[in-house]
Protein backbone atom coordinates (compact mmCIF):
# COMPACT_ATOMS: atom_id res chain seq x y z
CA UNK A 1 0.00 0.00 0.00
CA UNK A 2 1.24 3.61 -0.87
CA UNK A 3 2.23 5.34 1.84
CA UNK A 4 1.95 9.46 2.64
CA UNK A 5 4.14 11.18 4.99
CA UNK A 6 3.74 14.66 5.43
CA UNK A 7 6.92 15.66 7.56
CA UNK A 8 5.67 19.53 7.98
CA UNK A 9 2.15 18.59 9.32
CA UNK A 10 3.10 15.15 10.54
CA UNK A 11 0.42 13.74 8.65
CA UNK A 12 0.74 9.80 7.74
CA UNK A 13 -2.11 8.23 5.20
CA UNK A 14 -2.08 4.55 3.44
CA UNK A 15 -4.32 4.59 0.25
CA UNK A 16 -5.97 1.29 -0.75
CA UNK A 17 -8.96 -0.84 -0.45
CA UNK A 18 -10.68 -0.43 2.73
CA UNK A 19 -9.25 -3.65 5.21
CA UNK A 20 -12.31 -5.94 6.55
CA UNK A 21 -10.34 -6.35 9.68
CA UNK A 22 -10.10 -2.75 10.97
CA UNK A 23 -9.21 -2.07 14.33
CA UNK A 24 -11.60 0.65 16.04
CA UNK A 25 -8.96 3.06 16.85
CA UNK A 26 -7.02 2.80 13.37
CA UNK A 27 -10.19 5.23 11.16
CA UNK A 28 -12.40 7.48 11.44
CA UNK A 29 -16.13 6.32 12.39
CA UNK A 30 -18.25 6.88 9.75
CA UNK A 31 -15.50 7.61 7.22
CA UNK A 32 -15.52 4.30 5.56
CA UNK A 33 -19.10 4.40 5.14
CA UNK A 34 -19.06 8.05 3.72
CA UNK A 35 -16.04 7.16 0.78
CA UNK A 36 -17.76 4.04 0.13
CA UNK A 37 -21.50 6.16 -0.11
CA UNK A 38 -19.52 9.14 -2.25
CA UNK A 39 -18.23 6.35 -4.71
CA UNK A 40 -21.49 4.61 -5.42
CA UNK A 41 -23.14 8.34 -6.08
CA UNK A 42 -20.39 8.92 -8.56
CA UNK A 43 -20.28 5.93 -10.48
CA UNK A 44 -24.39 6.09 -10.62
CA UNK A 45 -24.60 9.39 -12.72
CA UNK A 46 -25.48 12.04 -9.49
CA UNK A 47 -22.48 13.60 -11.06
CA UNK A 48 -24.76 15.15 -13.53
CA UNK A 49 -27.30 16.02 -11.35
CA UNK A 50 -24.85 18.40 -9.33
CA UNK A 51 -23.51 19.91 -12.13
CA UNK A 52 -26.99 20.65 -13.25
CA UNK A 53 -27.74 22.30 -10.20
CA UNK A 54 -24.35 24.06 -10.31
CA UNK A 55 -24.44 25.41 -13.62
CA UNK A 56 -28.33 26.62 -12.90
CA UNK A 57 -27.51 28.85 -10.41
CA UNK A 58 -24.83 30.90 -11.52
CA UNK A 59 -25.18 33.78 -12.57
CA UNK A 60 -24.91 34.89 -15.71
CA UNK A 61 -22.33 37.20 -15.11
CA UNK A 62 -20.34 34.44 -13.72
CA UNK A 63 -20.51 32.32 -16.83
CA UNK A 64 -19.06 35.08 -18.73
CA UNK A 65 -16.20 35.21 -16.44
CA UNK A 66 -15.63 31.56 -16.86
CA UNK A 67 -15.62 31.76 -20.44
CA UNK A 68 -12.12 33.65 -19.87
CA UNK A 69 -10.91 31.59 -17.86
CA UNK A 70 -7.37 29.06 -18.73
CA UNK A 71 -9.52 26.10 -17.90
CA UNK A 72 -11.48 24.13 -21.16
CA UNK A 73 -13.72 22.53 -18.82
CA UNK A 74 -14.73 25.92 -17.16
CA UNK A 75 -15.35 27.54 -20.84
CA UNK A 76 -17.31 24.40 -22.28
CA UNK A 77 -19.56 24.12 -19.45
CA UNK A 78 -20.01 28.22 -19.33
CA UNK A 79 -20.83 27.65 -23.39
CA UNK A 80 -23.58 25.01 -22.52
CA UNK A 81 -25.34 26.41 -19.74
CA UNK A 82 -25.42 29.82 -21.63
CA UNK A 83 -26.71 27.93 -25.10
CA UNK A 84 -29.26 26.22 -22.49
CA UNK A 85 -30.74 29.31 -20.97
CA UNK A 86 -30.60 30.54 -24.67
CA UNK A 87 -29.70 34.26 -23.57
CA UNK A 88 -29.12 36.34 -26.59
CA UNK A 89 -29.51 39.36 -24.98
CA UNK A 90 -27.03 41.74 -26.81
CA UNK A 91 -24.35 42.48 -23.93
CA UNK A 92 -24.46 38.30 -23.52
CA UNK A 93 -23.48 37.79 -27.63
CA UNK A 94 -20.86 40.83 -27.26
CA UNK A 95 -18.84 39.27 -24.24
CA UNK A 96 -18.89 36.02 -25.99
CA UNK A 97 -18.08 37.23 -29.54
CA UNK A 98 -15.19 39.74 -27.40
CA UNK A 99 -14.22 36.63 -25.93
CA UNK A 100 -13.76 34.40 -29.69
CA UNK A 101 -11.62 37.12 -30.23
CA UNK A 102 -9.07 36.37 -28.15
CA UNK A 103 -10.04 32.75 -27.52
CA UNK A 104 -9.28 30.14 -30.21
CA UNK A 105 -10.89 27.46 -27.53
CA UNK A 106 -14.02 29.87 -26.98
CA UNK A 107 -14.58 30.64 -30.96
CA UNK A 108 -14.61 26.97 -31.70
CA UNK A 109 -17.48 26.80 -29.07
CA UNK A 110 -18.86 29.21 -30.82
CA UNK A 111 -19.19 27.78 -34.00
CA UNK A 112 -20.41 24.47 -32.95
CA UNK A 113 -23.00 26.73 -31.16
CA UNK A 114 -24.49 28.62 -34.25
CA UNK A 115 -24.11 25.10 -36.20
CA UNK A 116 -26.51 24.10 -34.22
Amino acid sequence: MPVLRDKNKEVEVITGATSLALNPGDYVKGAIWTTCTLWHWVRSGVDSVIRKITMESLSDETLLNWLARDELICKKLAMQEIMRRKDYQLQTLEKVFRQCQVDDCVHSLMYKWWVK
